[in-house]
């Protein structure tokens, strides 16, 4: 057995030793934060805020983040085709391939989409590290509800999570550059 399936079947199980019957139920409402429907619903309330503080360039860059991530899970499961986990039984009822989780990609797109387009919004460093840090629980919460419902080994979760990152920070990269007349890190003197 390789290390990364050996990996898998460890936390997977250790994972399914923490269920309980007063846990499942909070999982399955936790993981639905990496739904379709629910990246949805919170793009257009962020669609919404964009369009009234006349912010364009946020709405296509949260626009393309959101569908970008969508298609890519999509585009990868059927070129990966990995079977879901047989370990445990699901707790929730799947259809498609396992390798990346899509919840996990999705999530990490909106919620750090999120934190980015607000960061742009906010002066305080103390607010945006806490737009952040919420970004981030949210995503671990989702990852971790996805491998103790039994659907995903954490390597899916795992690459979700740093597919769905790459995805939306190269996008930020490339959509918000310095303004012109701002000093970037590199251009302060050195001592």
């Amino acid at each position: 057995m390789n290390p990364i399936s050996r990996f898998d079947e460890s936390v997977l199980m250790a994972v399914g030793n923490l269920r309980s019957a007063s846990l499942n139920g909070p999982m399955v409402n936790v993981t639905a934060l990496g739904s379709t429907t629910v990246a949805v619903l919170i793009g257009l309330a962020a669609l919404i805020v964009l369009w009234l503080v006349n912010d364009r360039l946020g709405i296509v860059f949260l626009l393309l983040s959101l569908s970008g991530a969508g298609l890519w899970s999509y585009l990868i499961k059927l070129w990966i085709r990995r079977d879901r986990p047989t370990l445990l039984p699901h707790l929730v009822e799947v259809t498609d391939f396992s390798y990346p989780s899509g919840h996990t990609m999705l999530s990490t797109a909106t919620f750090l989409t999120l934190a980015l387009l607000a960061a742009r919004h906010l002066r305080g460093w103390g607010a945006r590290v806490i737009f952040f840090l919420m970004a981030s629980l949210l995503i671990a919460l989702v990852g971790f509800s996805r491998v103790y419902l039994g659907v995903h080994y954490p390597s899916d979760v795992l690459s979700g999570a740093f597919l769905g990152a790459a995805w939306t920070f190269g996008l930020a990269a490339a959509f918000f550059q310095p303004k012109p007349g701002t000093r970037s890190a590199s251009s302060h003197p050195k001592s």
